[in-house]
């Protein structure tokens, strides 16, 4: 049988193992997007890339949105399809343009 001692040293080693895998296991982030429109009747846009854009090809855009979720400094994101091409803002878009299976994806302002 284990001294008491014993068992207080590997209750708390045990305890200092659950902090170690908290810290390892991020919590997951749920972030709100909402397609960028003039008006509610138009069609949806893209938007111009610039500098500060990461490419990540053959994402579906459920994948696109959680990797933006993810990344605190992403802003937005276009979503192209056929080509399962996402576009990861860091910085707000400056010009908007109407391209075809193109839809551009902003960050909800209570989120960010």
């Amino acid at each position: 049988m284990r001294s008491p001692d014993e068992l207080i040293y590997l209750f708390l080693f045990l305890l200092q193992l659950l902090e170690l895998v908290q810290l390892q296991c991020p919590a997951a982030r749920m972030v709100d997007f909402i397609k960028v429109r003039p008006t509610t009747k138009t069609p949806e846009f893209c938007a111009v890339t610039n500098a500060g854009v990461k490419q990540r090809n053959d994402k579906k855009l459920k994948e696109c949105s959680g990797e933006c979720a993810d990344n605190f400094d992403c802003v937005g994101f276009n979503y192209k399809e056929p080509e399962f091409l996402c576009e990861l803002f860091n910085t707000q878009f400056s010009t908007l343009t109407l391209t075809a299976g193109c839809t551009y994806y902003e960050v909800s302002p209570d989120d960010h």
